[in-house]
């Protein structure tokens, strides 16, 4: 399974993509968070999706991962890696399983999403890799609709974007 380190910059000419699913089970409610960044590190874009559901840890995990990538293509960046802290989901992603359920027809709409990409791949990062997105999640479920910023990322999660741009970055073998 491929798995990215901490900090990392992908290589010239690839996206990187977190992705983050937070469940409010009180309310019935998933808050998604997306972020996507150039091989410089730059957000080209960045969202939060909110809708009224009672899905598993690992459905909402998987719809993050299909809003992320969908984000991603529409917004034409097609040569990415996506990272996820969800390893279960992401090791049903590189294993190529399908499942006779809606974990199945989720995993099939990202099997086309990842097919129309030009480069794709799917990572396991620890939380710790993952913040800007999981930030992002947490305050979609205050928010009552979605919200995208192209080349920008909302004031709540400034700080964390800019420490993880000021911090060294390793290059993954290109």
């Amino acid at each position: 399974m491929p798995r990215c380190v901490t900090k990392w910059k992908p290589c010239p000419g690839t996206y990187k993509i977190n992705t983050d699913a937070t469940i409010d089970v009180v309310g019935n409610l998933v808050g998604f968070g997306i972020v996507i960044r150039d091989s410089e590190g730059a957000v080209i874009g960045s969202c939060i999706q909110q809708v009224l559901a009672t899905y598993s840890p690992q459905v909402a995990e998987l719809v993050g991962i299909y809003r992320g990538l969908l984000f991603a293509y529409e917004s034409g960046v097609l040569n990415d890696v996506l990272e996820s802290e969800a390893q279960l989901v992401v090791n049903w992603l590189n294993k190529g399983v399908s499942f006779l359920s809606e974990v199945g027809v989720i995993l099939d709409d990202i099997y086309h999403l990842l097919g129309l990409l030009l480069s794709s791949s799917v990572c396991f990062v620890p939380r710790t890799a993952n913040q800007v997105a999981h930030q992002l999640a947490k305050m979609d479920l205050s928010s009552s609709t979605g919200l995208y910023w192209i080349e920008d990322f909302p004031p709540c999660v400034r700080l964390l974007v800019a420490s993880e741009c000021s911090e060294p970055l390793v290059l993954v073998s290109c």
